[in-house]
């Protein structure tokens, strides 16, 4: 009886548990590569704005233009003061967004995210002179 609580216990468990997007194969395995969206299904332009948390006027916002073409991206951010920037980076995981530049006037810029369905993206944002926020984009 003990034996069959268990293992009905750890079945209930791992259903839960991939069910969340965890998937214990994956973590097993070694120095397999993971998919990355090939099919270019993000692929396309996206706009949509960045804010900083807490807003400060030193650190502001900015609307962002991004492309992307097979897991690769390409943007621009404008802020309020006239300020651009250009910023490159990728997809991986078929989801996770990263992305990085540098600048004079907001210094090194790092971007994360997630895409949070085939149309709607959002993350965060770091950059060197003490600025940070949030973002989101939509799909044209």
């Amino acid at each position: 009886m003990r034996k069959f609580l268990l293992v009905s216990v750890m079945n209930l468990l791992l259903i839960a548990c991939q069910s969340d997007g965890y998937n214990p194969t994956i973590q097993t395995e070694r120095a397999k590569p993971v998919p990355v969206d090939q099919g270019g299904l993000y692929d396309g332009t996206w706009t949509g704005e960045a804010i900083s948390v807490p807003f400060t006027d030193e650190c502001g916002g900015a609307e962002l233009v991004i492309e992307i073409t097979n897991s690769k991206l390409k943007g621009t951010g404008s802020d309020l003061q006239g300020g651009r920037m250009g910023f490159n980076g990728l997809i991986s995981d078929g989801q996770s967004i990263y992305a990085e530049s540098s600048s004079t006037f907001i210094g090194n810029l790092k971007i994360t995210g997630r895409f949070i369905s085939e149309r709607t993206a959002k993350g965060t944002w770091k950059a060197g002179k003490g600025c940070n926020g949030i973002w989101l984009l939509t799909k044209e």
